[in-house]
């Protein structure tokens, strides 16, 4: 989702703006970079979405340099953002490459969908633009009308990342919370910050990117429900969601066997249930770790005849409501 841009800081949240528009509408020879004029941006961001991941790459990591150099914000950088947020859902986002996160401990090329990448690079831009940032500035007397105008469209960017929540690639999902996140300062999303602790929650329990789980801890920390840090704090919160995920899989049953569940939580390369324990996780593993939600086994009659152990969708309901929700599609703004 995009708004048209006004480079005063004002947005008018009810014109959501289609990438090309955005791009057609945007006086780019009137922008500026850390480099100079701003001509060359829309060919940039054009090759984000080209069919060769590695031009993708470069575009991102090289092209868009210019708008984020040295953590500035500069004249040129609400319009490349908001073009960024307005690709998110393109099909071709999707498309895994070699991609480099930045501001990691060791930086490395990993094997992502470029909606990780570009939602991560929308997270280190809103990091550039937070409200430590702006304090500073202030202590210096500094006045910054580009980081103002960023700042106003906090709720744009907010809602762009927060329909990524459910993604199905873990990293994605991982680097829309870190985004949302961080754009959810903003005194006008006060609503939606409890909403995102499950998922804080759940990144905590799985990530080991220290800088998605820096963003994670600083949520639950500023918004009252500090958490410990050790990894197997947040397993139990995971499970269920998990579970809801081979439910869907399996056509959302009315039951399925604990075997059925158990194999289908390891076949998730990117969740820990594979290496959970010494070998794997095990049934009675599920229930110590399902015991909170009041949520146990029995023997069930499967529709082939077989008695098994196992579990009822239903049985999960108020635990996916409370600790998992899915996220809400935010309502389109009309024009």
């Amino acid at each position: 989702m995009a708004v048209r841009p006004d480079h005063q800081g004002n947005p008018d949240s009810a014109r959501p703006l289609a990438s090309e528009v955005l791009l057609a509408e945007t006086n780019w020879r009137e922008l500026s970079h850390a480099r100079g004029g701003a001509e060359e941006i829309p060919a940039v961001l054009r090759a984000l979405l080209d069919p060769d991941p590695a031009t993708s790459a470069c575009a991102l990591e090289q092209g868009l340099e210019p708008v984020r150099h040295q953590n500035s914000i500069y004249a040129a950088t609400l319009p490349a953002a908001l073009y960024v947020a307005a690709i998110l859902p393109d099909p071709r986002t999707a498309v895994v490459g070699s991609y480099v996160l930045e501001m990691r401990h060791q930086p490395k090329r990993q094997q992502i969908p470029l909606r990780a990448a570009l939602l991560d690079w929308l997270h280190l831009l809103a990091l550039d633009a937070d409200d430590s940032c702006l304090a500073t500035a202030e202590q210096l007397g500094f006045e910054d009308p580009h980081m103002e105008a960023l700042r106003a469209h906090r709720p744009a960017f907010f809602h762009a990342v927060f329909e990524h929540l459910a993604d199905t690639n873990q990293t994605v999902r991982h680097a829309a919370l870190a985004a949302a996140t961080s754009f959810a300062e903003d005194t006008g999303l006060i609503g939606y910050r409890v909403g995102l602790l499950p998922f804080a929650e759940q990144l905590l329990a799985t990530s080991a990117d220290h800088r998605f789980r820096t963003a994670a801890l600083a949520a639950l920390d500023r918004w009252g429900e500090v958490r410990d840090n050790d990894q197997e704090a947040g397993l139990p919160t995971r499970l269920p969601a998990d579970i809801r995920a081979v439910f869907a899989a399996c056509g959302d049953p009315e039951a399925l066997a604990t075997e059925q569940i158990l194999a289908g939580l390891r076949a998730d390369s990117e969740a820990p249930w594979g290496e959970y324990g010494t070998g794997g996780l095990t049934a009675r593993a599920v229930q110590l770790l399902l015991k909170d939600f009041g949520i146990s086994s029995s023997n069930r009659r499967f529709h082939d005849g077989s008695q098994r152990r196992g579990f009822a969708r239903n049985q999960f309901t108020d635990a996916w409501t409370r600790y998992c929700p899915q996220p809400e599609q935010p309502a389109a703004t009309g024009g």
